[in-house]
């Protein structure tokens, strides 16, 4: 390689002794398993269930290196930042029952997760909220179809068109008897989910959502509702960023009249059928 002296005294200050080497070299091992977490995150299906797991595993990675290197200055300066951040970052997810919810709508591991990994009062606190969520959104959604034709007593004309006007408490206490008796005819799915075996549902990301849609119609007709809910949230932004930048390929100049909901409907389409992949939209 041909040296330049014009520029060797300039660049002699840039250049980089052995401990400053070794300093990268620390920096670039500390930060692999980031890199590594970062794509699996990225990869299209990767749900919310990840998250959590992925926190976790980088916040325990995190406090090995906080020990390793507590005797080096330099690099226990970054590693204490990356901790607080992280440390804080992973006690916001229990503001919202959906990360809680998604780790547990894995039929993997269910609360098995949770229960390792978190104090009893957090999990309580996890639980608490999933439940809440499951009660006031799902469990009572398509009541109808749940009870039971036999325990509906018949209604009569009278019934429905009765001849004395209800009160407002009359029509407060039928109200609360109608929802006892849609309550008392409807299991609890999700506590018949917590207490059935494990399983396995795959290992693509796609199997989680998959498994659901094959349960939905038998054994968690209304809590598949929920979990197909949650487990369809993205782990990371990166791929609706994608579908995004994918839509200048459909909404081209000679399409500049479509509508947006036909363009939503598109893209939704090219996700489906795998990526950017657009031979449907070609004329037969």
């Amino acid at each position: 390689m041909c040296r330049d002296p014009d520029y060797e005294d300039d660049l002699f200050e840039d250049k980089l002794e052995h401990n400053e080497w070794d300093y990268l070299k620390k920096v670039c091992d500390f930060l692999a398993d980031f890199s590594e977490v970062t794509l699996a995150s990225e990869r299209r299906g990767a749900s919310l269930e990840l998250v959590l797991p992925q926190m976790d595993f980088l916040l325990t990675q995190t406090e090995k290196a906080r020990d390793m290197y507590k005797e080096d200055p330099m690099m226990r300066v970054g590693v204490m930042a990356a901790w607080k951040k992280f440390d804080k970052y992973y006690a916001l997810t229990g503001r919202s029952a959906a990360y809680c919810a998604a780790t547990l709508f894995n039929p993997a591991q269910k609360k098995g997760w949770i229960e390792s990994k978190w104090t009893p009062k957090e999990v309580e606190d996890g639980m608490q909220k999933v439940d809440a969520l499951w009660k006031s959104r799902y469990k009572l959604e398509d009541t109808v179809l749940a009870v039971a034709a036999s325990s509906i007593p018949p209604v009569s004309v009278t019934t429905q068109y009765p001849k004395k006007k209800l009160t407002n408490y009359e029509k407060y206490c039928k109200a609360n008897l109608e929802d006892l008796m849609i309550r008392e005819t409807i299991i609890d799915e999700l506590e018949q989910y917590l207490q059935d075996a494990l399983e396995w549902p795959g290992e693509e990301p796609n199997d989680l959502i998959k498994w659901w849609t094959a349960n939905s119609a038998t054994r968690y007709k209304h809590l598949s509702k929920i979990a197909i809910d949650v487990l369809s949230i993205p782990a990371m932004a990166a791929e609706p960023e994608r579908l995004f930048s994918g839509a200048a390929y459909t909404l081209t100049k000679r399409r500049n009249r479509m509508k947006a909901g036909t363009l939503e409907m598109v893209e939704c389409l090219k996700s489906w059928l795998g990526g950017h992949n657009t031979a449907f939209m070609e004329d037969n």
